[in-house]
């Protein structure tokens, strides 16, 4: 490897170190443009990415009472044209970081054709659970998802309506409703990731601190909020893209701040309340087991196993739970 190293010529290494410099520095003289993102066949666009947006994070304790919820999905059969999938749903709310409900997750089972429709149905018993929780909070509370704010235009009107439904009765009550999805697809114009850019710009100005940048995008079209870049500590350099419907009387930095008061200890730079639900919205394999055993039960005693029986794909699969 050293003999490969020492074979580059000194004036090759030179030239080489010379032009990616010229090339970074003529990247960073070019200005940054503005941000995209795409949401089925519409682009959207926010305003030219300014390192100006970026403020210091301060967190702060608050009244408010925070809920959360998460779910997952797993595949419990696969019958060839369609798939049986089950969903668990954890909701809970904390106040004080004290956690005040904690009702026991809820297990969901549906039909579905194929991966679309298993994401559309995932978002739409998060958003039927959400509704739920409303009723337990008041003006001036969060109500915490793992994802965006969004009313896709490929999700199904009953999903879009009810995303619509949780975010219109929020705001109405006062309720303020906060996003913080693990991936953003936002990029600018040159093909760099937005979220990446801007952590560069803040780390520039707030180096080693909590940061938000804001806004990333308006809220328009399919966007039910604004949409924020936040790092919610100091211990961690994650930054996350923030969906905020808050209501035009609340300061975005107020938001936020209370948002990273409540992080996890365990993971800094993460809203505790989401990572408590994310954790127990996990499905296990023995979990996953066992409501595959009870699907079959259940349709063998409505007597329709056997119209799927040749669907399974797997023969150690019908061996295990069809013939014992």
């Amino acid at each position: 490897m050293m003999r490969t190293i020492s074979a580059i010529s000194r004036a090759d290494a030179e030239a080489l170190v010379s032009k990616l410099r010229a090339l970074y520095l003529s990247a960073r003289a070019t200005p940054l443009g503005r941000p995209r993102l795409r949401l089925g066949g519409a682009v959207l666009e926010g305003p030219p990415i300014d390192k100006c947006r970026v403020r210091y994070l301060e967190p702060l304790p608050s009244r408010a009472t925070f809920a959360a919820v998460d779910a997952s999905i797993r595949a419990l059969l696969d019958l060839g044209s369609c798939i049986v999938v089950a969903a668990k749903v954890a909701a809970a709310t904390w106040r004080r970081g004290v956690r005040v409900h904690s009702p026991d997750p809820r297990v969901r089972v549906t039909v579905v054709g194929g991966r679309r429709e298993a994401g559309d149905w995932l978002a739409r018993v998060e958003f039927e659970e959400a509704l739920r929780l409303l009723s337990r909070l008041r003006e001036g509370d969060y109500l915490l998802l793992d994802r965006g704010l969004v009313a896709h235009p490929r999700v199904s009107e009953a999903t879009r309506s009810l995303a619509l439904r949780v975010v219109g009765e929020a705001l109405e009550a006062g309720i303020r409703v906060v996003g913080v999805p693990k991936r953003c697809s936002a990029k600018l114009s040159s093909g760099a990731s937005a979220i990446g850019v801007v952590a560069r710009l803040a780390s520039e100005r707030f180096p080693g601190m909590p940061w938000y940048y804001y806004p990333l995008f308006s809220r328009s079209g399919p966007l039910l909020g604004d949409v924020a870049v936040a790092k919610f500590s100091e211990e961690c350099d994650a930054a996350f893209r923030v969906d905020l419907a808050i209501g035009d009387d609340c300061d975005v930095g107020v938001a936020l701040g209370e948002v990273a008061y409540v992080q996890d200890s365990c993971l800094p730079g993460y809203p505790h309340p989401l990572k408590a639900v994310h954790e127990e919205a996990r499905m296990s394999e023995h979990e996953v087991e066992c409501l595959r055993g009870a699907v079959l039960e259940l349709l063998e005693a409505e007597g329709v196993l056997e119209e799927f029986a040749e669907g399974l794909s797997l023969p150690s699969f019908k061996e295990r739970y069809l013939w014992g």
